[in-house]
């Protein structure tokens, strides 16, 4: 059945107004549940990078508690945690992290600092001055090919029968590029009608509301999981009832795979996202408007995602020009 007519709809006075009713009475649920469950994960992130540098002074900078750091003190700590050598917030000791962590644990960090300027327990920001690892234009995770991203979508429609929860999940990820923490915060409520079309209503990274189109394949995987079913419940549920988190969005993933014939070894759903990424901007979707699908604040961090990017930028190399200049040749 499909949205505009289901029963609930007809009895509401119409799709439009059932579904956006629906998403208002979804987001008051879950302001009444105590917060926004679409910024946990970044509170997470945010909670262990802080634990991290906790533990860290009792290992190498006894007698110095939180507040009592300096810019050479957190300097110390970002050297130490690109070399491996850290004595403590190393989930692998002697591994040294990527530069876009240790960035991301100075950010973090540097707001925690701000937080206690404004609160005045501290006179100035010690991280400020830090000076952030360099991080890379293009990222690290791979991208799937245009073969097995077509493969994955009818995966999806092939194990939706048994598993629609999971078919749902694979589609959204694999068309909308939506971000796991994202995802698994949409409620049954967060599917909505606007101009005529089917959207999902949902939290950005940052706490901007944006809203997606979802084409008419990805809402046919959607309207199993919304017939019967009130506006505050989570869209994507188990078997028991449980709501989906990122690892068990791995499992849907790593099941449409297999079904389509897909290599589901390091498949993820942040795979699912690079992929998306980088497939349209080769198909040569304007950067803004591949920007606005992944709901990036700059350009730069879209062109991250790209990342077929790097492969023309080898293909295209001065040094193959110069072979060709000194030898005839490449």
């Amino acid at each position: 059945m499909s949205v505009e007519n289901s029963p609930a709809s007809r009895r509401r006075g119409g799709p439009a107004r059932h579904l956006t009713s629906e998403a208002t009475r979804s987001r008051r649920s879950a302001r009444r549940r105590g917060g926004d469950p679409r910024a946990a994960t970044t509170r997470r992130a945010r909670l262990a990078d802080t634990a991290a540098l906790l533990r860290w002074p009792h290992a190498e900078a006894r007698g110095t508690g939180l507040l009592a750091a300096g810019e050479d003190h957190l300097a110390h700590y970002r050297d130490t945690l690109a070399t491996g050598t850290a004595t403590a917030g190393l989930a692998r000791p002697g591994t040294p992290l990527a530069p876009s962590t240790i960035a991301r644990r100075l950010s973090n960090l540097s707001s925690l600092f701000a937080y206690t300027v404004r609160r005045r327990a501290l006179s100035a920001n010690p991280a400020e001055p830090v000076e952030r690892p360099e991080v890379s234009a293009i990222g690290t995770t791979p991208a799937r090919t245009q073969e097995e991203a077509a493969a994955l979508l009818d995966g999806a429609e092939a194990i939706a029968a048994a598993h629609p929860a999971d078919a749902a999940a694979v589609a959204l990820l694999g068309v909308c590029a939506v971000r796991v923490g994202e995802l698994v915060a949409l409620t049954v409520g967060s599917v909505a009608l606007d101009a005529g079309h089917t959207v999902i209503v949902f939290r950005r990274k940052g706490g901007r509301t944006d809203r997606l189109p979802v084409p008419p394949r990805v809402r046919a995987l959607l309207e199993p999981l919304l017939d019967g079913r009130d506006g505050g419940e989570p869209l994507l549920t188990r078997e028991d009832g449980r709501p989906f988190d990122r690892w068990r969005t791995t499992t849907a993933l790593r099941r449409a795979a297999t079904a389509a014939g897909v290599d589901p070894a390091r498949l993820t759903p942040h795979t699912a996202r690079v992929t998306a990424a980088t497939l349209a901007l080769d198909a040569g979707a304007p950067l803004a408007d591949v920007q606005e699908l992944l709901g990036h604040a700059s350009p730069v961090t879209t062109q991250r995602y790209n990342r077929n990017r790097g492969r023309r930028k080898l293909d295209s190399h001065a040094a193959y020009r110069m072979a060709a200049l000194l030898g005839g040749g490449t």
